[in-house]
């Protein structure tokens, strides 16, 4: 792990082969920026903000966070505008793979739910590890979310309706689409399809819109410029996910769009933490025309190759 300044933050740089992840070190934590050979950032960082280290009240900086779910404004919205604690390689007798982790964690807010980041590089990608630590008197039900905030002018990808060959099965509903109050079916950036659900980001239309679904591949794409960022994410039934069962969401309007994962809603007591998981990977190439589940199954067999293959 290197210091340097990117951004106009004091940042953490850690590399994986050719990719490259900065993590601020004056605010947050967030991961502010990410580049693959010569992509420059594929994060959307905000104008208004960039670079900024005094300021009060929550900003969205851009660049990819930890939040808590549900989204609550007085727990969700706490700001983090502080100098991050950071570490390498501290000793986790429950999650042994932590050991060899970069730790991040900003100074404890109001709601005394303390979240750290945990990063790993391994060979052909990330692994980052979000953890939420309730340290309050009284119990806290609350789930990672892990959202990424990608640059303008791409678009996201997930796999579409997973089709099961069991009779029985399909009497029953499979998995959820959840919307919000503001998003449209007929809205041009959503392509809504058997094989994949699409959404664009069009810096052309101004209002948000969102989605949420269960994603039982745990696999979701971000395409722009010849660059494809990968996230891979856990997809388990036995636990109940926020947002009427999401394990992932995005949402997009005219300047940014965001990744969004979840992971299990726990009734936290005093002491105890929850953890989820995401793997990131970034590839040189484009998403192919036409139908796209057989190239969803070959993207996830490559990333299982390479997921665990940790240095």
């Amino acid at each position: 792990m290197d210091e340097t300044t990117y951004e106009g933050w004091r940042c953490a740089a850690l590399r994986s082969g050719d990719l490259t992840a900065y993590v601020t070190l004056d605010v947050g934590p967030r991961v502010i920026g990410l580049e693959f050979e010569d992509s420059g950032n594929l994060f959307f960082v905000k104008p208004e903000t960039r670079g900024q280290t005094n300021l009060t009240g929550y900003h969205g900086y851009g660049g990819h966070r930890l939040w808590t779910a549900p989204e609550l404004t007085t727990r969700t919205y706490e700001p983090e505008n502080g100098k991050v604690d950071t570490w390498t390689g501290q000793a986790q007798d429950e999650n042994p793979s932590l050991t060899t982790s970069y730790g991040f964690r900003p100074s404890l807010g109001p709601s005394m739910l303390e979240k750290t980041l945990y990063l790993s590089p391994f060979s052909g990608g990330l692994e980052l590890a979000h953890q939420i630590h309730n340290v309050s008197p009284v119990a806290q039900e609350a789930a990672p979310w892990a959202i990424t905030v990608m640059r303008p002018g791409g678009e996201c990808i997930i796999p579409g309706h997973v089709t099961t060959p069991i009779p029985a099965a399909s009497k029953l509903p499979s998995r959820p689409i959840v919307v919000w109050p503001y998003t449209r079916f007929d809205d041009p950036r959503f392509t809504w399809g058997n094989d994949a659900v699409r959404l664009q980001q069009n810096p052309l239309i101004d209002g948000p819109t969102k989605f949420g679904a269960l994603v039982e591949k745990g696999i979701a794409c971000y395409a722009t410029d010849g660059f494809l960022f990968v996230k891979r994410f856990g997809a388990d039934l036995r636990g109940q996910y926020p947002d009427y069962g999401c394990n992932f969401e995005s949402f997009t309007r005219h300047d940014m769009l965001e990744v969004e994962t979840l992971g299990h809603l726990r009734r936290l007591a005093t002491g105890e933490s929850v953890l989820h998981y995401e793997s990131w990977f970034v590839f040189r190439r484009t998403v192919p025309e036409g139908e796209l589940t057989a190239w969803f199954d070959d993207l996830l067999e490559e990333t299982n190759s390479l997921r665990f293959a940790r240095t």
